[in-house]
């Protein structure tokens, strides 16, 4: 699903029923509708299409409405101005508010690109299946109850058409694009669905569907973004982060310095790392928190070379706002130990002291990739995940690199 030179992505089709756009009263066109639009248009190439019936049909019902209360307003302004008799309350001219709600849907669909789907003319062929399905009440055609013990009331015919509008379109998109019919009529939805062989058309029951699905799209859409960018920016993030030659580098402006903040007694003092080590589990069983204690007086390990630092390239963990992204980066910290012991009861005497941290932090990132105000926010975003202090011989000191005193 790659993106074009608008910087949004995929080619979709959204064809939707008046019975998605019409669900609340208080409104022409459904807020939730709106809202998923207004989210599927940020990230996708996007049409959206409607029939010219569906158009007629959100006029028709949002008049009728009207008109109910304008005569109810009007029984209740003849009542006022009989009393008072006087003329205070008017009643609103039908005409005039038929055409605020033209206008006003008209401007809703300029601003939202939306397109009008005509309908078109059907082949005698077709006309003639219409009335056929039609007689005997094939779908989209249905009964929907008597209406006296001779008659029926019937639904089909305006569905009849933005079916055939629907069947136009998916014949006629030269680009191949994804169409998403919605429709919360079930009759009508199994008719889409069943009678029109496209592998680009899908077909939904409700709006909470298609909300799914595209919500789905615009996931993997931010994912792929993401992976992307983190792909641009690894290099110089990963220079943000760590550089030994950069002390404005992020961990050695503050990482450095909440680590020893945290856990200082572990890194100065390697003999405590190995005691609660190696009895920590023992004192835990018995209740009791780990303490250092010597088990004899032995002599103090002594550094023998500088501590090294290390860190691994910078791991996506969340998105927090518009262009804030967290990471976690894997810190290693290494320092060879000897004693000075003339006789070895206990193995060898030179160990590598190794400590490994998980740092959580933040950066801002700008449109064109540059990075700003990195930052651990919190202490507790420094975490001590491992740690070792193992015997080395001679030849496996070499390796690290150490630059011994």
């Amino acid at each position: 699903m790659n993106d074009t030179a608008n910087g949004k992505y995929g080619n979709f089709i959204l064809f939707v029923d008046t019975n998605i756009l019409y669900t609340d009263k208080a409104f022409i066109i459904c807020p939730r509708f709106e809202q998923l639009l207004k989210r599927a248009k940020g990230y996708l190439n996007i049409r959206v299409l409607i029939s010219h019936v569906v158009k007629g049909e959100l006029l028709y019902l949002k008049f009728q409405e009207l008109e109910s209360k304008v005569d109810s307003i009007s029984k209740h302004a003849t009542f006022i101005n009989e009393i008072t008799g006087q003329n205070i309350v008017q009643t609103p001219d039908l005409d005039n508010l038929k055409d605020i709600i033209t206008t006003y849907l008209d401007d809703w669909f300029t601003e939202n690109d939306v397109e009008l789907l005509k309908t078109p003319y059907p082949s005698n062929e077709r006309w003639n299946e219409w009335i056929d399905n039609a007689v005997w009440k094939k779908l989209p055609f249905t009964k929907k109850g008597k209406v006296d013990e001779f008659d029926t009331k019937e639904k089909g015919f305006k569905d009849s058409l933005i079916f055939e509008a629907l069947i136009n379109l998916c014949n006629s998109e030269v680009d191949d694009p994804e169409i998403f019919f919605v429709s919360k009529d079930k009759e009508f939805y199994y008719t889409v669905d069943r009678k029109i062989e496209n592998d680009k058309l899908t077909c939904f029951k409700n709006i909470e569907e298609i909300e799914i699905q595209i919500d789905s799209i615009i996931t993997m859409i931010e994912k792929s973004v993401q992976e992307a960018l983190i792909n641009r920016i690894s290099r110089t993030l990963m220079s943000e982060f760590f550089n030994p030659s950069d002390p404005e580098s992020l961990f050695f402006k503050r990482g450095e310095r909440l680590i020893f903040e945290k856990y200082g007694e572990y890194l100065t003092d390697p003999s405590k790392s190995y005691f609660d080590l190696k009895y920590g589990s023992i004192t835990k069983l018995l209740g009791k928190k780990p303490t250092y204690k010597p088990l004899f007086d032995l002599p103090d390990w002594t550094a023998i070379a500088d501590r090294i630092w290390s860190t691994s390239k910078p791991i996506f963990k969340d998105k927090v706002n518009e262009n804030t992204y967290l990471w976690t980066s894997f810190v290693s910290y290494i320092r060879p130990y000897h004693r000075e012991l003339q006789v070895n009861f206990f193995g060898n005497w030179k160990r590598v002291h190794s400590l490994q941290f998980l740092v959580t932090w933040f950066s801002q990132i700008n449109t064109d990739d540059s990075i700003e105000n990195r930052d651990i926010s919190d202490p507790d975003d420094v975490e001590l995940i491992g740690i070792s202090f193992d015997e080395y011989d001679d030849e496996t000191l070499s390796t690290f690199n150490f630059e011994f005193y």
